[in-house]
């Protein structure tokens, strides 16, 4: 039987975030996202799926963006995981 992330066209850059998403969700993995792909592998794919669409020009710009991205959602998560410690 197909699981609602499996039916998803994996060739998007969404669907692949969105398979990340679901992977990394507190318990919720086993029943929507396919367990032998981790999180990490799906963000990877959507970032590069992601840059194929984008102009070579461009790459780089795009690349430096989504990496800014990440740190400030790194950031984001210490703060938080930092505020729910006190």
């Amino acid at each position: 039987m197909e699981t609602a992330a499996e039916a998803i066209p994996p060739a998007t850059p969404a669907a692949w975030i969105c398979l990340a998403a679901v992977s990394h969700d507190n318990g919720a993995a086993h029943e929507v996202a396919p367990a032998h792909l981790p999180a990490g592998h799906a963000v990877s794919a959507g970032i590069l799926a992601g840059l194929a669409r984008v102009s070579l020009a461009d790459r780089f710009a795009v690349l430096a963006a989504f990496v800014d991205m990440g740190i400030q959602i790194a950031e984001t998560e210490a703060q938080r995981q930092a505020a729910d410690g006190y």
